[in-house]
C-alpha cells in the first residue's frame, strides 16, 4: 500500500539525513511534500522550510514551517543555499524539472525523495 511505501521511504531517508547531520528543507509544499514531512517527523526530523513555485502557497506555512518562493530560495543566502534540499514533488515530470533547476543554480546538496 502507498502508506507503507511512504513509511519505508521516510525510514531510509531519516537514516540518511541523520548520517549527513544537516538541517534540511523540502522542495514541494503540496501533498507529496507535506506527507513526507509528516512521515519524517515520526523519526524526529523536521523541515526548516518548504520551497514551492505556487504563489497561493508561498508566504503560508506547512507543518509549522514557512513556505518560501523558489526564486528566493535559490538566491544568494536563500534556504536552498543554507540547507540540504529534499525534493518531494508529485506532479508528473516535476522532479526532473526541479532537479535541473537546482543543478543550474549550482545547488549541490540535494536528495530526490519523491
Amino acid at each position: 500500500p502507498p502508506a507503507r511505501l511512504l513509511e519505508l521511504r521516510a525510514l531510509f531517508l531519516s537514516r540518511r539525513l541523520a548520517r549527513i547531520g544537516r538541517s534540511f528543507v523540502i522542495w514541494g509544499a503540496g501533498q507529496t511534500g507535506r506527507r513526507l514531512a509528516r512521515a519524517l517527523e515520526a523519526h524526529g526530523l523536521r523541515a526548516e522550510a518548504f520551497i514551492d513555485i505556487d504563489p497561493e502557497k508561498v508566504g503560508r506555512s506547512a507543518r509549522g514551517a514557512p513556505i518560501v518562493d523558489a526564486h528566493d530560495a535559490l538566491a544568494a543566502g536563500g534556504v536552498a543555499r543554507r540547507h540540504l534540499v529534499v525534493v518531494a514533488v508529485g506532479a508528473r515530470g516535476a522532479r526532473a524539472t526541479v532537479l535541473a533547476r537546482l543543478r543550474a543554480a549550482s545547488v549541490g546538496d540535494v536528495i530526490a525523495a519523491a
